[in-house]
């Protein structure tokens, strides 16, 4: 027991390893589907499915996910459900590493549920991907700050994508109160909720920019951004997540992406050529 009378978690790390090959009939089949400590994974028709062996992250907690997608192989790796990361006593941060390769003409889809941001929780989120120049990619998530009607905690968020050794995007986000500017107007001003969905699709021409704007107070927007070559950004903020998946299926349905075919209800895998 600590002195405020509280039991300190104890430190738990996970880890979770999926390599897919191609079969050379048209299917991918999974070489390495492994998990340990905190983290699960499972395989369904639909694709891998990360699945909390224990409640995480907690402060101290230590995840990490390794990917590798082989030549014309497929790969979707979507979670169970939200990740809602929780403060520990003493405060320490949680940690989750996610690295992914994906070879020639492979596709990773990454879509996991919303992460959340519970009451003072410092969570810590660092993705890198590597992509061959003819591999496709669908990389999305979602944070959250709090649960509805709670105070929140604070989650932070970086990726890098490259495509041959360089670098297409590198991005980091950082949210809640362990960091002070991300409630100015040059970050999210107050929203609580924030998408980003990264498209790579060798091929395809790049969009303009754009932007989806509703009125209030936080504002609710969207923004297309095209990334250098064949790959795009999207992204959404607002009060909450509801408002935000509104906002980037309207962005994904915009007649300016239709060569992007980004149809939210169809399989994960089927893009279309």
């Amino acid at each position: 027991m600590t002195a405020t009378g509280i039991a300190a978690p104890c430190h738990s790390d996970g880890k979770v390893q999926i390599d897919v090959e191609a079969d050379g009939n048209g299917r991918s089949s999974y070489t390495t589907l492994a998990s340990s400590g905190a983290l699960a994974v499972r395989a369904t028709l639909d694709g891998a499915w990360l699945v909390g062996a224990s409640a995480h992250p907690i402060g101290g907690d230590a995840l990490h996910v390794d990917i590798s997608v082989g030549a014309q192989a497929a790969l979707s790796v979507r979670s169970a459900s939200a990740t809602l990361a929780r403060a520990s006593v003493p405060s320490r941060a949680s940690r989750m590493e996610i690295t992914a390769a994906v070879a020639d003409r492979g596709t990773l889809r990454w879509s996991p549920e919303p992460g959340v941001a519970a009451a003072g929780c410092v969570h810590r989120s660092f993705a890198r991907v590597s992509l061959h120049p003819n591999a496709r990619l669908y990389w999305s998530e979602a944070i959250v700050l709090g649960r509805v009607d709670e105070p929140f905690g604070s989650w932070s968020s970086q990726i890098r994508i490259d495509v041959a050794g360089r670098p297409l995007i590198v991005s980091d986000l950082a949210l809640g109160p362990a960091f002070p500017s991300w409630s100015s107007s040059a970050v999210l001003d107050g929203a609580r909720c924030a998408c980003s969905t990264v498209v790579v699709r060798p091929g395809r021409s790049a969009p303009e920019a754009f932007t989806h704007v509703t009125a209030g107070r936080p504002v609710t927007a969207g923004l297309v951004l095209p990334l250098s070559g064949c790959a795009v950004q999207l992204m959404s903020w607002g009060a909450s997540l509801p408002e935000c998946r509104d906002i980037m299926h309207a962005l994904a349905d915009d007649p300016r992406l239709e060569s992007w075919r980004l149809n939210w209800s169809e399989p994960p895998l089927n893009w279309g050529e």
